[in-house]
C-alpha cells in the first residue's frame, strides 16, 4: 500500500481516526464475545450503538493520546525532526497499546460482572500476592484474546506507518508561527469539545451514564461505552467502604430495602410528576406558616393555593444539591451520598424505577424537559430507566419559544405538555422537569414586571415559574385524563436563600413535596418526614401496586409511628432528618445528635441528654449505610438480586 503524505496536522487528525477505527472493531468483537447477553440487539440498534459509541471513543482516545497530540501541535519546528518524530510514534504506540489490551478485557470479564470495567478494578486485586501467576493463567486460558490484542496493535502500526509527514508550506517567519499558533488554540478547542462531549452549554462533561441515550434494549449501553473511558471516568473515585454493623437477622429488623405487596389488583390511575427547578421550600409561604420568619413574603400564590388541598408534609427534604441527584432519588428511589449516582461506576448497576416497574403493567411512560435534547443527561437517564418518550426541545420544536441558553420557557412548555399527554394512550406516568426558575434569572419579555422581583434574583423567576404551573392546571383541567390523575410536586433542589432561617443545613436541602389528586382524596398536613427518595414507594403504594420490589426509600401514603429518616451527604458527612432531630455520622458513629429547629446553629449536642432516641437514631443510620453501600458494591440493588444475596 502505497504510503499518504499529509502535513503534520492532517497526519494526526487520520493517525487519531485510525485509533477510532480500531475501537470500533474492538466493540464489534466485545458484543460477539458476549452476544448472549444482547439477543435482543438488532442490526439497526446496532447502528444507533456505533453511531453513539463515536462520542464515547473520541473522548478516550483524546485522552490516552493527550501527550502525542501536544507533541504534534506545539508550534517548533524541530517537530519535522526524524528522532523527534520516532519517539512521537513510541508515544502513540504504547498508549494506544494499552487502550486496545484495556478494552479487551471486558471481552471475558463482563461475563462475570456484566458492567463494563472501571477503576475500581485496581482496588479489588490491589492486594493480591500472585498477579504476576495471574496474568500468566489469564494468557494461558484466554490466549485468543492475547492473539487479539497483538493482531489490533501490529494493525495499528501497520496503519500509523502508512502516513508520512510532509514538509511545512510556510518555513520562516512570524507567518509560520501565527499560524501554528491558531492551530494549536483551535486543537485545543476541538479537544475540550470533543472530551466533554459537544460544545452547547447545556451539555454537561459525558460520563458513563450517558451511554444509555444510544441504547434500545436493556444492558446495550455497555456495547456503546469502550473499557478506557469507563477506567478514565472513575479514576480517582473511592470505592465505597463495605459496612458490617449488622448480621442480617438484625439488618433486617432495623432497615429493608425491600417493599411487599398489599394489594392483589392495582388502580391504573395516570401519574404526572413535577419536579420544579431551584423550587426551595422558602419561597412557598403555605410550607412556611407558623414559622415566625420576620416580613415573610410568599413568591408562589398558585402553589399555596394548591397546597391546600394536597397532602403535604412538615419536613421535607431533598437527597442532593445538583439536578441531576435529583432524577434517580425521585424516580429510582437512589439517593445520591458520596457522590451523584449517575457520575458514579455504580450507575450501570441492575436496578429498576417507577417507569420500569409501571411500564411492566402497561403503562406509557414520558419524561419532558424543554432543554435541548441529551442536556444535562437527563435524556440518557430517562432511556436508561424504561422511557419510552423523550419529549424535549426537538419534540418541542419551536425556538421562539427558547430563552436562548436553557429551555424553552416554562409556560409554553407545561402548555404544550397538557395537551400532548391527551394525545397518549392511558394509563400513563409523565414527568416534566422545568427549567425557567434558574440563572440567569430572566423572565419572558412580555412578562417583564408582572411577577414581584422580590429581594434577591430567583424571587422574580419563581413567580413566573408558579404563573406556568397554573396556566398548567388551568389547561390540565380541560383534558379527558386529569380526574383520574395523581400529580406529585417537588424540586431537584434549593437556590438561593433570603431568610437566615433557611441559611442552614436543613435549610438548604428543605424543598416542597407533595401528593395532589382532583377528588381530594390525598389532603391534609403530615408532620413527618419525607424525601425525594420516598416518592416511588408512595406512588406505588397509592396506586396499589402488586410486586415486590427494592427501593431505598419508604413509602408515606399513610401515617406511622415508626422512625424515618432523611439521608443526605453534606459537608462530608451523613446528615439524618428525623423529624426536628438531626443527627450527624462520619459513617462509623454518631458525632452530634440536634433539635435543629430550636437550635438552627447546631450549637448544643442533645445525644447525652437523650440516650435512648440517639440509639435509636444511630442504629437506623448504620443500617441505612449499610444497606446502601453493600447493594451498590454488589450490585444487589433489584429484589430477586437483593434476597438472593449471600
Amino acid at each position: 500500500m502505497k504510503k499518504i503524505k499529509l502535513d503534520i496536522y492532517s497526519a494526526t487528525a487520520l493517525r487519531l481516526l485510525i485509533v477510532m477505527f480500531i475501537f470500533q472493531l474492538s466493540r464489534l468483537g466485545f458484543f460477539i464475545s458476549n452476544i448472549e447477553s444482547f439477543e435482543k440487539t438488532t442490526f439497526t440498534s446496532y447502528l444507533n450503538i456505533m453511531r453513539g459509541g463515536i462520542f464515547f471513543d473520541l473522548a478516550a482516545v483524546l485522552y490516552m493520546n493527550i501527550i502525542f497530540i501536544a507533541m504534534e501541535v506545539i508550534p517548533f519546528k524541530f517537530r519535522h525532526n526524524k528522532t523527534y518524530q520516532t519517539i512521537a510514534k513510541w508515544v502513540f504506540i504504547i498508549f494506544n497499546s494499552v487502550s486496545i489490551f484495556v478494552n479487551t478485557i471486558d471481552y471475558i470479564y463482563f461475563k462475570y460482572t456484566f458492567k463494563r470495567t472501571t477503576f475500581m478494578i485496581f482496588n479489588e486485586f490491589k492486594n493480591e500476592q500472585n498477579k504476576g501467576n495471574m496474568i500468566l493463567e489469564f494468557i494461558a486460558d484466554y490466549w485468543y484474546c492475547v492473539l487479539l490484542i497483538i493482531l489490533l496493535i501490529l494493525l495499528m502500526i501497520w496503519l500509523y506507518n502508512r502516513i508520512e509527514i510532509k514538509k511545512p508550506t510556510i518555513k520562516k517567519g512570524i507567518y509560520y508561527y501565527l499560524f501554528c499558533l491558531a492551530i494549536m488554540a483551535l486543537s485545543a478547542t476541538l479537544f475540550i469539545g470533543g472530551v466533554r462531549g459537544g460544545f452547547a452549554h447545556s451539555t454537561r462533561p459525558i460520563t458513563i451514564s450517558n451511554a444509555t441515550e444510544y441504547s434500545t434494549n436493556d444492558g446495550e449501553e455497555f456495547i456503546v461505552l469502550n473499557t478506557p473511558f469507563s477506567v478514565l471516568r472513575t479514576m480517582g473515585e473511592e470505592k465505597l467502604p463495605e459496612s458490617k454493623f449488622f448480621n442480617k437477622k438484625e439488618l433486617a429488623e432495623l432497615y429493608s430495602p425491600i417493599h411487599m405487596p398489599t394489594c392483589d389488583t392495582m388502580r391504573k390511575k395516570n401519574v404526572v410528576i413535577l419536579i420544579l427547578e431551584s423550587f426551595g421550600k422558602e419561597y412557598i409561604g403555605k410550607l412556611n406558616e407558623n414559622k415566625n420568619i420576620e416580613n415573610y413574603k410568599s413568591y408562589t400564590p398558585f402553589l399555596d393555593s394548591l397546597i391546600g388541598e394536597s397532602m403535604y408534609f412538615e419536613y421535607s427534604f431533598s437527597n442532593g444539591k445538583k439536578s441531576i441527584e435529583a432524577m434517580p432519588s425521585v424516580l429510582a428511589s437512589i439517593p445520591s451520598l458520596t457522590k451523584p449516582f449517575i457520575l458514579s461506576g455504580y450507575s450501570q448497576n441492575k436496578y429498576n424505577s417507577i417507569n420500569s416497574r409501571l411500564k411492566e403493567n402497561g403503562y406509557t411512560t414520558l419524561f419532558y424537559h424543554g432543554a435541548p435534547n441529551g442536556s444535562m443527561g437527563f435524556s440518557a437517564f430517562a432511556n436508561k430507566i424504561g422511557t419510552e418518550y423523550y419529549v424535549g426541545k426537538d419534540e418541542y420544536n419551536n425556538d421562539d419559544d427558547f430563552d436562548g441558553l436553557w429551555s424553552i420557557w416554562d409556560k409554553p412548555f407545561l402548555d404544550f405538555m397538557a395537551t400532548d399527554l391527551s394525545k397518549r394512550k392511558a394509563p400513563f406516568i409523565a414527568t416534566v422537569f422545568t427549567a425557567s426558575s434558574h440563572h440567569p434569572y430572566k423572565v419572558p419579555e412580555e412578562y417583564e414586571g408582572k411577577f414581584d422581583k422580590g429581594d434577591i434574583p430567583m424571587h422574580q423567576v419563581i413567580g413566573y415559574s408558579d404563573y406556568a404551573l397554573r396556566n398548567f392546571f388551568k389547561r390540565a383541567k380541560e383534558q379527558d385524563w386529569y380526574k383520574n390523575t395523581l400529580f406529585v410536586f417537588t424540586a431537584d433542589h434549593t437556590n438561593l436563600n433570603f431568610y437566615k432561617e433557611y441559611s442552614t443545613p436543613a435549610g438548604r436541602y428543605s424543598i416542597p413535596i407533595l401528593f395532589f389528586t382532583p377528588n381530594g382524596e390525598l389532603k391534609g398536613k403530615r408532620n413527618e418526614t419525607i424525601q425525594q427518595a420516598d416518592i416511588t414507594p408512595t406512588i406505588l403504594d397509592y396506586l396499589n401496586y402488586n410486586k415486590p420490589y427494592f427501593s431505598f426509600g419508604t413509602s408515606k401514603l399513610k401515617p406511622s409511628e415508626d422512625m424515618h429518616i432523611a439521608v443526605i451527604y453534606y459537608n462530608n458527612h451523613y446528615y439524618g432528618y428525623n423529624n426536628n432531630y438531626l443527627m450527624i455520622f462520619d459513617g462509623t458513629k454518631n458525632i452530634g445528635m440536634y433539635d435543629y429547629m430550636l437550635d438552627v446553629n447546631l450549637n448544643h449536642d442533645i445525644s447525652e441528654e437523650q440516650p435512648e432516641l440517639e440509639n435509636e437514631m444511630e442504629n437506623k443510620m448504620k443500617a441505612f449505610v449499610q444497606t446502601y453501600n453493600n447493594s451498590l458494591i454488589h450490585d444487589k440493588m433489584e429484589y430477586n438480586s437483593f434476597i438472593t444475596k449471600e
